[in-house]
């Protein structure tokens, strides 16, 4: 892992889990040899928009091809995990930001819905069908594995968004022990609050951030207590509440827990 002064540190979310804390709590310094760039953004209320697209369309899958391997084109490569309805729009423009910002960085979505999709990919497999989701998640871990022994040095980070949460989640219970990630990041992740953290710990080298957002109470509160969250427990997520702390207990330095505000941006400084 590269050294904490002189690595890059990938920065996605609300508030940076990878700087330095004395920083404003909407400003952050990373450091990043001698480039300086900003980006601001906002989070939008995506989880309740794809729930009423989904409701409206049938929530038909797109796509039926199975996700390609890990295929990094630089020394440091991020692997998008997108939510119940698969690599749309947003997801794909996550991954170009990242390469397009981050020097020296290459991302790809890593679609594990195309694993044996479903029709009715909300209601009826992607969410619900616990076995087909361990399927994938073990399909993920052999492709990590085959890449991280491929390519030792090449740092790889997980951003997982909503259910992808629990497909990284899962998928690190069946990581060999000498496979090893930079960094997990959840972001909205549609997992109960009492997952255990501690395989996805054990396989990282700077651990788990996990973004969340009180106010998410349609798609992460109401939705995960009728429907059940990826790991089949019926309440809210920690995606809205956070990971209760006998989830990584003993394993507090590599657990950072970020609450959304309404009044948050996204910013890195870099020097």
């Amino acid at each position: 892992m590269l050294s904490h002064q002189a690595s890059h540190r990938l920065e996605v979310g609300v508030e940076s889990h990878l700087c330095n804390q004395e920083e404003s709590v909407e400003y952050y310094e990373c450091r990043y040899d001698t480039r300086r760039f900003s980006m601001t953004a906002r989070r939008q209320a995506m989880p309740s928009v794809i729930l009423v697209c989904v409701l409206a369309s049938g929530g038909l899958s797109a796509g039926c091809a199975a996700p390609r391997s890990i295929q990094a084109r630089q020394a440091r490569h991020v692997v998008v995990l997108p939510g119940i309805l698969g690599a749309h729009a947003p997801t794909r423009r996550l991954a170009r930001l990242i390469e397009e910002e981050l020097e020296g960085t290459s991302a790809q979505v890593w679609d594990w819905t195309d694993v044996r999709p479903t029709l009715l990919s909300f209601s009826g497999g992607s969410t619900t069908n616990f076995p087909l989701n361990l399927a994938r998640a073990r399909i993920l871990a052999n492709h990590l594995t085959d890449f991280k022994r491929r390519e030792p040095n090449t740092d790889v980070s997980v951003i997982a968004y909503s259910g992808g949460a629990g497909i990284i989640l899962f998928a690190c219970d069946s990581l060999p022990n000498d496979v090893k990630l930079e960094r997990i990041i959840l972001l909205a992740g549609g997992v109960s609050p009492g997952y255990d953290l501690g395989a996805a710990l054990d396989h990282t080298e700077a651990g788990l951030v996990n973004y969340y957002s009180k106010r998410d109470t349609l798609v992460l509160g109401f939705g995960t207590k009728l429907m059940g969250t990826m790991d089949r427990i019926y309440c809210e997520s920690a995606g809205m509440v956070g990971f209760r702390p006998d989830a990584f207990t003993g394993r507090e330095d590599k657990v950072q827990q970020i609450e959304w505000r309404e009044s948050s941006i996204v910013a890195i400084k870099c020097k």
